[in-house]
C-alpha cells in the first residue's frame, strides 16, 4: 500500500449524516387547519356582519392572512440542512 492510498483511507468518512428540523404538522395537516380557519372565519365574520359590524369582517380576514404567512415562513425555514462527516482526520460541517 502507498503513502497516498493510506492517507487517501484515511480521510474516507466513517460516518456521515443529514440533518433536518422537524415538523410536526405536514401539508394534509396545514390544509386542514387552513380550512377550519376559513370556515370558522366565514361563519364568524357573517355574523358580525349581519349584526352591521362589517370592519370586523375584514379584520378577521386578516387573522387568517397572517397565520397562513407564518406557516409559509416556518415551512421556509424548515428547507435548512446540515450535513455533518466525520473521518479520521476531520470533522466537516456544512
Amino acid at each position: 500500500m502507498s503513502d497516498t492510498n493510506a492517507s487517501f483511507e484515511a480521510d474516507k468518512p466513517f460516518f456521515q449524516a443529514l440533518l433536518t428540523p422537524h415538523r410536526s404538522l405536514g401539508r394534509t395537516g396545514f390544509l386542514i387547519l387552513m380550512g377550519a380557519l376559513m370556515f370558522g372565519w366565514a361563519i364568524t365574520g357573517a355574523i358580525f356582519l349581519a349584526h352591521g359590524a362589517w370592519p370586523v369582517f375584514g379584520f378577521l380576514g386578516l387573522d387568517v392572512v397572517a397565520v397562513y404567512i407564518a406557516f409559509r415562513v416556518n415551512y421556509r425555514a424548515a428547507r435548512a440542512r446540515e450535513e455533518i462527516s466525520v473521518s479520521r482526520t476531520s470533522l466537516d460541517i456544512r
